[in-house]
């Protein structure tokens, strides 16, 4: 765990981003030291951008295969969907195979929505009073801290790299 960033930090400094490489080991985090590096030297909402993240892949990617066999339910709400999949399961399609396309047609819609949250702002031309949006880091109690979390979409890859 031990990088020689984290040698040049003082104690206070070190003791939090030893922390939070910890933290983040036990949420499964890639280069945790990576992420938590960024997070001590520029200031930036990593670690709450990290499970912000896996929190979204865990119930969107990882549960969008289950979603497949809620269709096949007799209680499935789905009007069009359901008769869908039993036509494709008619043609010899796998659930597997139709899980993995489900699975990567989640994972682009949640990058697409990625994007508009972390632009913040509305693209069509309506007028200069338009309100934004935008993502905060919170801390334990659930106050704001006052930093944004910013560019989700860009930091995805890392998620994915945790969840496969």
């Amino acid at each position: 765990m031990a990088g020689a960033w984290l040698d040049a930090l003082d104690d206070e400094t070190r003791t939090k981003a030893e922390s939070l490489i910890r933290l983040l080991e036990r949420a499964g985090a890639p280069d945790a030291e990576l992420w938590v590096r960024s997070e001590i030297g520029e200031d930036f909402a990593q670690v709450a951008t990290f499970l912000f993240l896996k929190s979204i892949w865990v119930e969107a990617i990882d549960r969008s295969r289950e979603y497949i066999t809620w269709l096949q339910r007799p209680q499935s709400s789905s009007e069009t969907a359901s008769p869908a999949l039993e036509r494709l399961l008619a043609t010899g399609a796998s659930l597997e195979d139709l899980g993995a396309v489900v699975q990567y047609a989640v994972e682009c819609a949640m990058f697409r929505a990625l994007v508009v949250l972390d632009n913040g702002e509305f693209d069509e031309d309506v007028g200069e009073e338009t309100p934004g949006w935008a993502l905060i880091e919170t801390d334990a109690n659930g106050d704001p801290t006052g930093r944004g979390i910013n560019g989700t979409h860009e930091s995805l890859d890392g998620v994915r790299e945790a969840r496969r």
